[in-house]
């Protein structure tokens, strides 16, 4: 069976561009739901797109340990990092600003241009990391604050919002909008997760969906 999958992989990939194995998988997989979730979040099915980012966060997480238990050539680990940081431009910065565009609909139109800053800051960022990956030797940390934190983030803001005004959370999502924009591209060290946290940021996403559609069916 294995044999035969990666005799597919290997006969699609001599009739397309790009790379189409496991070590990829989880990428793709993480950016279709970040496509599903602006699709949601523009039919205001906010709680969906919301769920949307968090399973795209979910696979962020384990992409890269699955590509690296992979056998990869030099072509196929550079693509991974273009590929890694292109799903991260939909799932962690259009989603998201999807969203926060759409929903925080009872304020200023001016006030939306957080969101052009909150993407322009978030590609800048995933340029700069993208321009030292391949040169720099692995660091416990990060330079600046990662964009996937946006999986944490928003879902964090749209749970608040069960409890507190509409227009409250709409504020408070503009603010940390604003604050995250400017930490993508600070100097500022934030640890890399390792080891257990891997364990704790996958029973958050499992609590934080189980949440969601319990409130959901509450409401």
């Amino acid at each position: 069976m294995n044999m035969e999958l990666r005799f597919d992989f290997m006969h699609l990939e001599k009739v397309l561009i790009g790379k189409y194995d496991k070590s990829v998988l989880l990428t793709y997989i993480g950016a279709a739901s970040a496509v599903i979730g602006c699709a949601a979040a523009l039919n205001n099915s906010f709680t969906t797109a919301i769920v949307c980012l968090i399973l795209s966060g979910v696979c962020d997480m384990f992409d890269g340990k699955v590509a690296r238990m992979c056998d990869r050539d030099d072509i196929g680990k550079k693509f991974g990092v273009q590929i890694d940081s292109l799903a991260d431009v939909v799932a962690f910065l259009i989603l998201p600003s999807v969203y926060g565009y759409v929903f925080t609909n009872t304020l200023p139109q001016w006030s939306k241009s957080i969101y052009i800053l909150y993407v322009l800051t978030g590609l800048i960022r995933l340029a700069w990391f993208n321009l030292y990956a391949a040169t720099d030797r692995p660091v416990p940390f990060y330079t600046g604050l990662p964009v996937t934190t946006a999986a944490i983030f928003f879902p964090l803001l749209h749970l608040l919002g069960f409890f507190v005004s509409k227009k409250l959370l709409h504020i408070l999502i503009l603010l940390v909008t604003a604050a995250m924009s400017i930490l993508f591209v600070s100097r500022i060290r934030v640890p890399k997760f390792t080891g257990r946290w891997y364990t704790v940021c996958s029973a958050a996403a499992a609590i934080l969906i189980a949440a969601f559609i319990a409130l959901r069916c509450c409401v």
